[in-house]
């Protein structure tokens, strides 16, 4: 016998297979066999696992993984899609669909899932304390304001006075900073003035 090939997508093709039969004395019969390989199977998909993480980290395939696939005929692509869920601050639930698609169009899907959270309160850096002569002016614009920063998102800076009058005109004043995240984390320090 003698093939000819056609080849469709990855691995299908269309084999024409000539049978020839001679006897001895030279006589020949031919007849054509068709062969049809086709590729009607989807590829494997083996997805990297749903993972937390700490904002600010980075949700790209290389931080949390990426899916690999196989197919018995030909080689798969693989890519994704995400949809955003996003929470307070920097937070989001991302669902990511992953993708394997052979030449021939045959297709798997699966879902992982990437949490970003925020567990890490803001940083707090107190104006230093202070010592002022009577009266002493004890607003923030003479003693100092606080400084808040948050990895996942804006911080509110907030502060209360607790007020100990001593003799004359004399007092200490001790004030409560706190920096407070999107997601309800805080710091707090006292400045003593």
């Amino acid at each position: 016998y003698s093939d000819s090939v056609s080849n469709s997508c990855g691995g299908a093709k269309v084999i024409n297979r000539l049978w020839s039969a001679t006897d001895e004395c030279g006589n020949s019969t031919n007849k054509a066999q068709l062969i049809t390989v086709v590729d009607t199977r989807p590829p494997t998909l083996t997805l990297p696992p749903s993972v937390v993480l700490d904002c600010p980290a980075s949700t790209a395939p290389s931080s949390t993984g990426t899916a690999t696939a196989q197919d018995a005929c030909s080689t798969a692509t693989v890519s994704y899609s995400d949809v955003v869920t996003n929470g307070c601050g920097g937070t989001k639930v991302i669902t990511r669909t992953w993708t394997a698609t052979d030449p021939c169009g045959n297709s798997v899907s699966a879902q992982q899932t990437i949490t970003l959270r925020d567990i890490t309160a803001p940083t707090l850096v107190l104006p230093s304390n202070k010592t002022l002569q009577c009266p002493g002016d004890t607003r923030t614009n003479v003693t100092g304001v606080a400084v808040a920063n948050d990895a996942c998102g804006s911080v509110t800076l907030t502060y209360s006075d607790v007020v100990s009058n001593s003799c004359s005109f004399t007092k200490t004043v001790w004030r409560l900073w706190t920096a407070t995240d999107q997601c309800g984390n805080s710091t707090n320090g006292v400045q003593t003035i």
